[in-house]
Parts: structure tokens; sequence; C-alpha cells
């Protein structure tokens, strides 16, 4: 447990026993093999980083054709946020592209043996606002820029902890027209 952070002692079951056992081939756990959640773990290692670099250019390519005519309309974090996207070189797209194919082909791969998958979806109790700052906005995007980069669908799941803030669950799977998020929805309390 990191330091600072809740004992939220034993983790809660998603579901209901009685739910969770009407269905084993949705609700069995099986962990992923060694091999596969360390390539999992290896893709999402800097899914911020190749979030930032290819969201970066897609907002480049979005506002080029104005964004120094109306300079002084943009916050300055934003400015410094389009300066540096403007500074991308192509060497550093190529290689957040080959990065992204790498992890389309994770998460290909994961799903060709698991019909979903549950992922931390933030990495604290909900922040306040004095507490919304780069650091943090990088560690919540480590946690779902693996998710948002490959497209799919993902259901995040309140955990409300002791001090009445929450924290979330994501749960991905890779067709949202699976059983998984109906049954979850439908046990969720």
């Amino acid at each position: 447990m990191a330091p600072n952070e809740p004992d939220l002692g034993p983790k809660p079951s998603l579901l209901r026993p009685t739910v969770a056992h009407r269905d084993d081939r949705l609700f069995s756990h099986t962990p992923a093999p060694a091999a596969l959640r360390d390539e999992l773990l290896s893709a999402f290692s800097d899914a911020a980083g190749l979030y930032a670099v290819l969201g970066a250019r897609e907002t480049w390519q979005i506002h080029a054709p104005w964004a120094d005519t109306y300079r002084a309309h943009y916050d300055p974090v934003v400015w410094q946020r389009l300066s540096a996207a403007r500074a991308l070189t192509p060497a550093t797209i190529a290689d957040a592209e080959t990065r992204h194919a790498r992890l389309l082909a994770t998460w290909k791969n994961y799903f060709a043996h698991h019909d979903f998958l549950v992922l931390p979806g933030s990495p604290c109790a909900a922040l306040t606002k004095p507490k919304c700052q780069t650091a943090n906005r990088t560690r919540l995007l480590s946690l779902t820029a693996p998710v948002s980069l490959a497209g799919l669908p993902a259901l995040a799941l309140p955990v409300t902890l002791p001090s009445g803030l929450t924290a979330a669950l994501q749960v991905v799977t890779p067709h949202a027209t699976g059983p998984v998020f109906p049954t979850l929805l439908a046990q969720w309390e």
C-alpha cells in the first residue's frame, strides 16, 4: 500500500454470490498466464506518455490552422501543450505509432483468451480541486489510457471508500454488446 492511501481491507466481490455463480463461464476467475500478464504490464507501462503524444498530434492537427492567429485567446497551459505538440518530430510520432500498434496487438492477444479485464480506474480516492495537478493527471491517465488508446468499451464502477470519497474500477471488454456490462450493471449497488 502506498503512503497516505487508505487500507481498504479485503477486496469486495463485484457481484453477489448468487449472481456470480449464475454463469461460471462469465464470472469464473481465470488469471492470465504470467507471460500474458507481463505482456499487458509492459504494453501499459508508458500508456500515459503514448496518449500524450498521440493526443497532442491530433490536437495540433485541429488547432494548427488558427492557433497562431488566436494565440492570445488560449489559456497559457493550453498554449504550452499546443507548442509542445507543434514541436513533435516525425521520429517521435513514428515511434508512438509503433508503440500504439503493439498495445493494440497486446489487447487482441488478451481478448483471444479472456472475455473481460478488471483494472483500477483511479490511483486513489477522488481528487479534491487542490490535488488536481499534472502529476495526479498523469497517474490517472496511466490507468485509463491503455483502454482509451485501444478504443475499447469500459464500464467505470464507483467504489465508495470509508472517507466518503470514491475510487473506481474499470471493466474492459472487446465488445460492448456482450453479457458482461448488463450483468454487472444489474447487480452493482
